[in-house]
Parts: structure tokens; C-alpha cells; sequence
């Protein structure tokens, strides 16, 4: 019997398939001797795997332009109608869900309210699903992979709601198995800030060098996070949580957090934080955020202010992240990011002193976008994923 650690022909082959299929993604159009001289893959087994690829559907040839004397070189993109998945993004007030081609690109979406019951969204969502389905013509068909969005803990393993506070009544809701028995589509569920980590690494065609990085999404009430570490996100050791950096207590003696303990950083960097420092009198609301950005652009001296508070707070925060993981990038998303030119001078200055010198930047979508692409690429993660060895 082979050992689960040995690498056999087939394995081999499956890897440098993954590793071809993610080249033809991000060089696209590109040749085989391209990809042979890439990668130092010989040009026929190169071959031999596209051809397999272009027969699956998955892959498309086109001629290029002729130059000079010789053969006319034929160049490889993926085929956006050869494979279709299911991205859903489950928020406290709407569920939006859209249907992606293998490129990752939306062709249709849809979304309703949020209800309260687990039982009550899976039954919007069979509703919302049937929709995208009629929208989506008779193309190519089948629904291949659905992957939620969830703003809560999870148990990837298991597809299991463990803890999701924005909704309640959703924990301990086993919504794979669910979903899987409702639409006959085979289901992943993923925490939203893990599947936001890692469509930014996925977004940038030369992240494959970007192996320490840390995400931050800094919310409404919350703030969410996840980290790639040696190229891999970290689910912790039984894939339900980690990086949750929000709940790094920062004042022992602070306010009492919904995790029940008191002083957690996310008291003091989410969006009812800064609205508390620029005017406390008023009861927060995301709706009412607005005011506050768009007072801060003004130069309205009490909106600055109370931004730089939570910059100051953020820099904190991020200091001792960078002291403990050493990352290469701090990724920052949420609307606090909307006045980047007055939150960023804070965090630059606490980090410039510190070893490593991480780069902070904003995130290259909006979180929610973030959310909803993040689980499309997880839904298309399978085709480009290399096989696991041990």
C-alpha cells in the first residue's frame, strides 16, 4: 500500500496540473512554450495536461497573430463558460448570491432580507437560486460548487454555524448539510473575514509571492480578520477560528464585549467607536456613519479628531500584531478606509519604528464585495487547488 505522504505519478501530474491551470489564470493568454519555460515543466508533458484541460471544458485555444516566417503560435485563456459556481454572502440586514464563471467573474446575482430563522433564509435562498438559475440560461448548465459567507464562527469541516452574533438564532444551524439536501450542490461554509483574506491574495496576479499577510476588517460593531501564514490561511487547529484580533484585549478595565470579556480592541477602532468619539450624545447607526466621513473630508476639526482617535487605537492594535506575526502586508477594509489620508499617518508611524516594516494598505475591494468574492473564489478553489500530501 502507497503511503499517504508518497508522491505517486498521478499526484505529480495533478500538481503540476494545479500549478499550469493557476499560470494559464494569471498569464493568460499565454502559449504552451510559455508555460514550459515558466514553470521547466518539459513542453510535452505541458501538453498533455492542457489538451486534458481544454477537453474537460475547462481551458480554450485561440490562434494569434501572425509574426514573421513559422508557425502561427496558438495561446490558452480559461473558459469562462466551462464551469460554474455558486458565491453567497450572508450580512445581519441582506443575503446577496451570484453566479460566477471560471474566471471568477459575476454574470448574474440576486439578493432578499436576511430573515431571522435559518429555516426561513434557506427558504428565500432556494427561492433566490431558482431565479439565478432562469437568469442563467441554457448555457452551461450545472451549478458545480456553493460557498457561503458567514459573519460568525464556523466549523469548515463540518459546515456547521457554531457562534454568529449579528443573528442569533443561526448558531449551531448545520447550514452545508442544509444547503446540500435543499439544492443538490455541493456546499462549503466559511467564515466571511477568512474568505475576504484570501480573495485579496487571489485578486493580485503576483500575490503567489505574498506569503505573510494579515487582513482586517473593521465593521459596524466589530472588526473580523484573517491571516495567510507560509502561504496558507490559518483556521486554527480545528478549523473553527483564528486571528481573531478584534478580541485582543487592550484595556482590562473597558467596556464589556458580546464575548463577555471587557477591554476588546473592536470596542475601540469599529465604526460605533468613532462615532462615539465625534459625537456621543447620539446613538450610533451604519446609516448615519456617513455623516461623520463625510464631515471628516470637510475638515470639520470634531470629525478629524475623531478619527485620528481610532488611528491611534488601530495603531495600537497593529503594533502587536506585527510584533507576534511579522507580516509582510497589513490589508485594511471597511468604510474607516474611506479617509485613508487621516488614519494612515498614525499606523505608518507606529510600524516604521518596529522590525520587518510592514506595508498597510487598504483592501482592493469594499468588505462586502470582499465577502461575496471571497466565496466565489473559495467555491473555484477546488479546480485550482494542488492535491494535499500527509
Amino acid at each position: 500500500m502507497v503511503s499517504p505522504n508518497t508522491a505517486t505519478p498521478a499526484t505529480v501530474r495533478q500538481v503540476n496540473r494545479a500549478i499550469l491551470l493557476n499560470l494559464i489564470r494569471t498569464h493568460q493568454p499565454v502559449s504552451r512554450i510559455q508555460l514550459s519555460a515558466l514553470t521547466g515543466i518539459y513542453r510535452s508533458n505541458v501538453s498533455f495536461i492542457v489538451e486534458e484541460l481544454i477537453q474537460e471544458g475547462l481551458v480554450c485555444e485561440k490562434r494569434g497573430k501572425p509574426e514573421g516566417r513559422g508557425r502561427v503560435p496558438m495561446f490558452l485563456s480559461l473558459n469562462p463558460d466551462g464551469f460554474q459556481v455558486v458565491g453567497v454572502s450572508i450580512r445581519a440586514g441582506e443575503t446577496v448570491s451570484a453566479v460566477a464563471d471560471l474566471t471568477g467573474r459575476i454574470r448574474q446575482s440576486t439578493s432578499f432580507r436576511t430573515p431571522k430563522s435559518p429555516s426561513a433564509w434557506l427558504e428565500h435562498f432556494r427561492t433566490a437560486l431558482a431565479r439565478l438559475r432562469s437568469a442563467a440560461g441554457p448555457g452551461p448548465g450545472t451549478f458545480h460548487h456553493l460557498c457561503v459567507s458567514v459573519p460568525g464562527m464556523v466549523n469548515q469541516a463540518s459546515g456547521e454555524i457554531l457562534w454568529m452574533n449579528a443573528l442569533p438564532n443561526y448558531s449551531g444551524y448545520k447550514l452545508r448539510d442544509a444547503a446540500e439536501a435543499a439544492t443538490g450542490i455541493a456546499t462549503s461554509v466559511a467564515n466571511d473575514c477568512h474568505l475576504a483574506t484570501t480573495c485579496e491574495r487571489w485578486l493580485d496576479n503576483t500575490a503567489g509571492d505574498l506569503k505573510n499577510f494579515v487582513f482586517l476588517e473593521v465593521g459596524d460593531v466589530g472588526v473580523g480578520a484573517g491571516m495567510i501564514v507560509n502561504g496558507e490561511l490559518c483556521t486554527g487547529h480545528n478549523s473553527t477560528f483564528a486571528a481573531e484580533f478584534g478580541h485582543m484585549v487592550v484595556d482590562p478595565s473597558g467596556p464589556r464585549c458580546n464575548c463577555g470579556r471587557k477591554g476588546c480592541w473592536e470596542l475601540f477602532i469599529c465604526d460605533r467607536a468613532t462615532w462615539g468619539y465625534y459625537d456621543a450624545t447620539r446613538e450610533f447607526s451604519a446609516s448615519r456613519f456617513a455623516e461623520v466621513i463625510q464631515a471628516a473630508k470637510a475638515g470639520d476639526r470634531k470629525a478629524v479628531r475623531a478619527f485620528q482617535k481610532t488611528a491611534a487605537q488601530l495603531s495600537l492594535g497593529i503594533s502587536n500584531i506585527v510584533m507576534v506575526l511579522n507580516p509582510e502586508v497589513v490589508v485594511l477594509a471597511g468604510r474607516v478606509t474611506e479617509v485613508w489620508d487621516l488614519i494612515y499617518p498614525s499606523m505608518a508611524n507606529a510600524v516604521g519604528t518596529l522590525p520587518g516594516k510592514p506595508q498597510i494598505r487598504p483592501a482592493r475591494m469594499s468588505a462586502e464585495e470582499l465577502f461575496l468574492h471571497g466565496a466565489i473564489r473559495h467555491a473555484l478553489s477546488g479546480l485550482f487547488a494542488a492535491p494535499q500530501l500527509g
